[in-house]
């Protein structure tokens, strides 16, 4: 947070409306299911921040060292990251300066605006700076009293993140316009009771940052695990990578292309909430090796398209794009009860040749180390959404037993594997509860119902009354 550059401004709101009936609409929805307290007020996004759309720079101005400029690929949940980065020379540079960052600003994402991981918008530090706004990102500039971090902590909220996603358009590469993010009503309090909510988000926000931690660093340590005894079991080596794999293992490699019916893509088409029609795996839905029915969502298909990505039992889901690196070819075998769904177009389906691979045995390669290497290597990318398509999962290089090995090698596995699959899905439910937790906490804040000191008296009381 940038409590030393927290502009606020006094002025008065912006003469700002939506375009168009769904936004309207999208808009209004909230408002007939929410009360906020007397003193507070529902008003238009764009009422009180305008937003500033980056500026259309040619590919051919960019130079290798400069003034640094912000895509939507160098911002990530919460913060930025630059190790792909393109630049605008310093002469050039000069005349764009209204597109000129500064510490504190507010951006956020246009295209693909959220990820597995949450909305793509950050709070900018010294560490970004110099930059520049580059087009499909957009700058919140402040234009009436609304404190900036209390605006940040909105838009990290379901409040908005529901609204986004009801208004973006397209399935393969999402985006939101201007007035898509604009038109979302934000209640809005005093500047006294803000700056009070802000303060107590932000030492909540502190604590359970400090869970997710501790969290993270515990499954990291699990994964680890996982692949060593994956590795000494299938190779007889933990350490067992990609470019030791034909000088250590006993058994033949394959391409993973000669034991698979060719890889099938999932639906393109846009999913709902609604239980009707066809239930519609999606990246959530792949949990620690298993597929996980919670948050499902439906789509309509015709009876050629349901027969064509029907899933039957052994089969294996792969996520095949993701902007984590580390979620892209994770993987989860389709059980019986699993075979009424179909699938999303992040998602490939691998069919393996049974009298050659075993399925739950193929799922477990796809967890080790020398497996991870060849899909990391593949799906890396410099655009911020990795990558691994179909070709280059056949290609996939896979140590091949005979099939009753493999069925022992599983058996084994599920044995040895038991408590690290407890400790890892005993901390993904609590990162989730964290993450329910979390919501919760800006919900009550955004509707004047969180417990904090009162502004003028010091003691401590409901905003709401």
């Amino acid at each position: 947070m940038h409590n030393s550059k927290n502009h606020i401004i006094e002025s008065g709101l912006r003469d700002w409306k939506p375009r168009g009936v769904r936004h309207k609409v999208a808009s209004e929805s909230l408002l007939q299911l929410s009360s906020i307290p007397e003193d507070w007020r529902w008003v238009y996004l764009g009422q009180v921040a305008a937003l500033q759309p980056g500026y259309a720079f040619k590919s051919s101005m960019f130079v290798d060292d400069g003034i640094k400029l912000l895509r939507g690929t160098n911002i990530i949940p919460g913060d930025t990251r630059w190790e792909d980065t393109v630049h605008l020379d310093q002469r050039s540079a000069e005349n764009y300066s209204d597109y000129l960052l500064n510490d504190g600003d507010i951006v956020i994402a246009m295209d693909r605006p959220l990820i597995s991981s949450g909305l793509k918008v950050a709070q900018l530090t010294s560490k970004d700076l110099p930059s520049l706004l580059l087009q499909r990102v957009g700058r919140f500039k402040l234009e009436c009293a609304i404190d900036r971090d209390f605006l940040f902590f909105f838009l990290k909220s379901n409040l908005f993140i529901e609204h986004i996603t009801a208004l973006a358009t397209g399935t393969q590469l999402p985006h939101i316009s201007q007035n898509d993010i604009e038109s979302a009503r934000i209640p809005l309090p005093p500047i006294s009771i803000q700056t009070k909510i802000v303060e107590k988000l932000q030492l909540l926000t502190y604590r359970l940052n400090n869970i997710r931690d501790s969290l993270n660093l515990t499954l990291t340590a699990v994964s680890q695990y996982r692949r060593a005894v994956i590795a000494k079991e299938i190779v007889g080596n933990s350490n067992a990578t990609f470019t030791s794999l034909s000088a250590q293992t006993k058994w033949p490699l394959f391409k993973l292309g000669q034991l698979i019916e060719r890889p099938k893509y999932g639906t393109s088409k846009k999913c709902h909430s609604e239980v009707h029609g066809i239930a519609v795996l999606r990246i959530p839905n792949l949990v620690n090796g298993r597929i996980d029915h919670s948050d499902l969502k439906y789509t309509d298909l015709t009876e050629a398209e349901a027969q064509d990505l029907s899933l039957t039992f052994g089969d294996i889901l792969i996520i095949r794009s993701n902007g984590s690196l580390s979620l892209v070819g994770n993987s989860a075998v389709v059980e019986k009860s699993d075979e009424h769904c179909s699938f999303a177009g992040y998602l490939i389906r691998l069919r393996p040749l049974r009298d050659k691979l075993d399925p739950k045995y193929l799922n477990y390669c796809l967890k080790s180390q020398f497996i991870r290497e060849q899909i990391e290597s593949a799906a890396k990318s410099t655009s911020g959404v990795n990558n691994i398509n179909s070709e280059e999962i056949k290609g996939l290089h896979i140590p091949v037993p005979p099939i009753e090995i493999q069925l022992q090698i599983v058996e084994s596995l599920d044995k040895k594997l038991t408590v690290a699959d407890s400790v890892e899905s005993q901390c993904s439910l609590a990162l989730q509860r964290l993450l329910n937790l979390e919501n919760a906490i800006l919900r009550k804040a955004f509707f004047g119902q969180l417990d904090i000191p009162a502004a003028k008296t010091g003691t401590t009381s409901l905003v709401s009354v």
